[in-house]
Order: structure tokens, then C-alpha cells, then sequence
């Protein structure tokens, strides 16, 4: 039987038990480092498939490796890793579906449910085909892919060790491309990313009495303007960056205040001027070199305004993910198996780079190749808003060709045999 056939005819098998499991996974989500549940029942189908696997609890606390070690024994020792992310977003689900999220003020927004589900599904595809290839297969289950770093985490943690990883690929569902289809590019395919803090501390008074205060909000709505600067005057046209400000607080702070961002601030009275404003937001660059310049303008003009408002300012960077960079080589891997698997029109190269981030980008170094391509969503009568949407919901239409693809990689890495 041929590689195509025999992919999908084993997707198409179990595609109810993924469907079926991807809802479950979407009716509980969990944050980031807290995938307490979903890292049970993904170790729970990995021990029922008899996959050897190991939980990593010293960093990253809630991630899942496997492990498929082929049995042909006389082919190519290659390793080669497949990532799915697992945590959830801090967000009340609006959508009304009969598996809508069961935990109040937490949804999976961003696709995860399916990426784990996908996964799941490449397992248990690939376990029936330890005796066609030699190489070893990783299963990598990351937690904290939202704002919180997990993939630097598995890779301090030795992911990519023991035995040494060659090549790794993750996937991502895109609303934008069509279902049954795959975004791939060479390169940049998500800039740096940064979250920042800005707390601006001035004096506080009582609001009839302005004159007294040192006014940290009014401070805080030019730095805000101000910031926007940077990219319209600062840099140049041709250079693609992003700054928001995403969250505004005002009170005041706790006498055994630490860093910037770090504790909460002190609930405030309409009738009182704050102590202080906080502000916090994303930094967004194609490269490093553009993504510390950007920090530092943040940091000088923020500092400089409050300066003329009589207040001062405390600046941190909170996370600081790089660029995903695909390996050429890796990405026309991809290019070679998604022509094969799912037709040469429904493979598109993208032209340009998201201005997303994705800590994917921590597996793309110490000279492991790798890609990281986009998932079509998109279905006519198959509502799929933008991700991080509360209404965002993974299509499970894209589940198949999802497994296909992943494992078809792993296998084509691996030189599995199909005569």
C-alpha cells in the first residue's frame, strides 16, 4: 500500500477518537504550567498505545515526551521530533457549543486542543509502523507556549537530548488558509516577541486637588500616544515592527513592592490620584538587533516623558521569545511531503512572516533543523474567527489532514519503507 493511502486510511479510522478527544481537551483547558489534566490523559493514551514516555517535572513541569523507536534496524539512525503546544488562554469563551469550555475565564483561543489532538492522533499512527523505519521518533507535549516560555523550558530541560534530536517540526491552525491545506516559508515565519512593563510612579493627592499630586495617569496617556512614534517616525517604512499597550492599571503600590510587574497594585478610589500607572505590553521585530532597539526606545521615551511630568519610571521586560527562523532545508521537507500527501495547489508560500511570536523558536537552535508551518482552517459554513478571539474554535475537519501531515514527516525523516 502506498505511504498517501495507508496515512489517510489510518486517519480516517481513528478520526472520531480524535474529534471526540479534541472537544474533551477543548471543555477543559488549562493554563499555562497548569495542563495538569490534559498532560494525564495525554500520558494516559501514550501508555495504552505502548509508547515509552517520560514526564518532565524539573522546569517544565507538566510536559510529555515519547518516545517511538523503529525496529527495522538496518536504516538510518535519525531522530526526528514532532511539538504540539497544550495550554489555554485567560479568556471567557463566547461561542455556544455543546463542548464549550467547562472552566470559568479560560479557553483554548489559539488551537491548542487541536495540536495536542493532532498529536495524539500521529501516535498512535505511527506506533503500527515501528518495524518499517530504524530511526526514532519524539513525541513532544509542550506546556506554557503562552506567554510562558515552555519551550525554552523542555529544551533547558534536555528535550532535545538523549537521544540528540536532527530534526523537529510543529504546525499551527490558521484561520486564513483554507482547510486541507499547509503555509510554509523559508526563514523568518514569527518575529521576536517581548512583553514589557512600565510603571510610571508619581505622587498621589485627592482629586480635587490636582496641584498636589505628581499625576501618573496623565503621564501615562502621553507615553502611550508617545510610543506609537517609534514606529511611524523612529523606523523605517520598509521595516515590519509592532508596540501595543494591552493592559492599563492605576492605585497604588504595596510597601513591600519588588520588580516592575511582579505584584498587584493596590485597588484606587475615583476620587483619589493614584500612586502610580502600570502598563503593559507587547514589542514585536523581525530580528533581535531590531527587537532590543525597539525595547530601548520604549524604555528612553517612557522615562523621558515622565520625567517631564515630575514622575519617574520603572521599565522591565518580562519575556523575551526570538524569532522563528525555518531551516531552508527542513522547510522544503515540508514542502516536499505536503505536494505528495495533500496536492501540489493546496501548499502556499507565504510571502511574509506573522508578527506573532512562538517560542518554537528555542528548538530552531544548537543545530537542530526544523520548520514550523501554518494548518489551514478556513471551511465555507465552518465558522473559525481569528485566533485569540473569544469565539475562536478549531475546525476538526483540519484534524486529518493535520495527522497526515505530521506523521507523513516523521516518516519521510526517517526513510520508513513503503514497497
Amino acid at each position: 500500500m502506498m505511504q498517501k493511502q495507508y496515512l489517510f486510511q489510518q486517519a480516517q479510522q481513528i478520526s472520531v477518537k480524535i474529534k471526540e478527544l479534541r472537544q474533551r481537551l477543548h471543555q477543559y483547558p488549562e493554563l499555562a504550567y497548569r495542563e495538569i489534566l490534559t498532560s494525564q490523559l495525554v500520558s494516559q493514551r501514550l501508555e495504552a498505545l505502548g509508547i515509552a514516555h517520560e514526564k518532565k517535572t524539573k522546569i517544565a513541569k507538566t510536559g510529555v515526551v515519547g518516545i517511538i523507536q523503529g525496529n527495522a534496524g538496518d536504516g538510518p539512525q535519525v531522530i526526528v521530533a514532532l511539538r504540539a503546544d497544550m495550554d489555554a488562554l485567560q479568556k471567557t469563551e463566547k461561542k455556544q457549543c455543546p463542548y464549550a469550555s467547562k472552566i470559568s475565564g479560560c479557553m483554548h483561543a489559539c488551537g491548542h486542543d487541536g495540536h495536542t489532538a493532532i498529536l495524539l492522533g500521529v501516535a498512535e499512527i505511527l506506533a503500527q509502523l515501528r518495524d518499517r523505519f530504524s530511526g526514532t521518533i519524539k513525541l513532544i507535549f509542550q506546556p506554557g507556549e503562552e506567554g510562558g516560555a515552555g519551550g525554552w523550558a523542555m529544551v533547558q530541560e534536555g528535550v532535545l537530548q538523549q537521544p540528540d534530536v536532527n530534526w523537529i517540526f510543529a504546525l499551527h491552525g490558521w484561520p486564513n488558509l483554507p482547510c486541507g491545506s499547509i503555509g510554509i516559508r523559508e526563514g523568518t515565519m514569527m518575529v521576536a516577541a517581548s512583553s514589557f512593563v512600565i510603571e510610571i510612579i508619581g505622587r498621589s493627592a485627592h482629586a480635587a486637588s490636582p496641584h498636589y499630586s505628581v499625576d501618573p495617569v496623565v503621564a501615562a496617556a502621553a507615553i502611550i500616544t508617545a510610543l506609537q512614534n517609534i514606529r511611524s517616525r523612529l523606523t523605517p517604512p520598509t521595516q515590519s515592527n509592532v508596540i501595543s499597550i494591552t493592559i492599563v492599571e492605576s492605585g497604588n503600590r504595596p510597601l513591600d513592592a519588588g520588580l516592575p510587574g511582579s505584584y498587584q497594585v493596590l485597588s484606587n478610589q475615583s476620587n483619589v490620584i493614584p500612586e502610580m500607572v502600570r502598563l503593559s505590553g507587547t514589542s514585536r521585530a523581525l530580528t533581535e538587533e531590531n527587537q532590543s532597539w525597539q525595547l530601548e526606545q520604549i524604555q528612553r521615551i517612557s522615562e523621558h516623558i515622565a520625567q517631564a511630568f515630575g514622575a519617574r519610571v520603572d521599565f522591565r521586560v518580562t519575556e523575551n521569545y526570538p524569532p522563528t527562523i525555518n531551516d531552508p532545508q527542513a522547510t522544503q521537507i515540508i514542502a516536499a511531503v505536503g505536494e505528495e500527501l495533500l496536492g501540489k495547489d493546496n501548499v502556499h508560500w507565504l510571502p511574509q512572516p506573522s508578527m506573532g511570536g512562538e517560542d518554537f523558536s528555542y528548538y530552531l537552535r544548537d543545530n537542530v533543523r526544523g520548520s514550523y508551518f501554518r494548518l489551514g482552517l478556513f471551511q465555507e459554513g465552518c465558522e473559525c474567527p481569528c485566533l485569540h478571539s473569544d469565539c475562536f474554535d478549531f475546525n476538526d475537519s483540519a484534524l486529518i489532514p493535520g495527522m497526515v501531515m505530521m506523521a507523513g514527516l516523521a516518516l519521510k525523516v526517517v526513510q520508513a519503507k513503503f514497497d
